[in-house]
């Protein structure tokens, strides 16, 4: 992989990311040579090159996946690759006197979690 080094300013971030959003489908193919070291898809979208160069951009800038996540992620393709059923890890579960809040076009939505379920 080629070492390109970007300015952590978040101002020159978002610049570089608004130039991808507007980049023509042969500089974004340059732009993903430089920044993965390989060829591009032969048959890859416009949409797919934008979203994987902005990652990769902010993946430089911030840091890639946890640990935790790329190896939960290879088991997964590994199992796939294998013909093994996908089995996702069960997400942890609340404990009682949690509360979870989502706010969804601008309603604030609650759910408290007790011993004998959730209200």
């Amino acid at each position: 992989m080629q070492d390109e080094t970007f300015p952590k300013s978040l101002q020159m971030i978002s610049l570089k990311l608004a130039s991808v959003k507007s980049a023509s489908i042969t500089e974004l193919k340059q732009q993903w040579r430089g920044l993965y070291n390989s060829e591009p898809p032969l048959r890859v979208s416009r949409e797919l090159l934008t979203r994987a160069v902005a990652y990769r951009i902010q993946e430089q800038v911030y840091g890639g996946l946890k640990p935790s996540s790329r190896r939960f992620l290879v088991r997964l393709a590994n199992d796939a690759r294998a013909g093994r059923p996908l089995k996702p890890e069960p997400a942890a579960a609340a404990q009682a006197g949690t509360v979870l809040m989502r706010e969804w076009h601008g309603v604030t939505h609650e759910v408290r979690v007790s011993d004998r379920g959730v209200l």
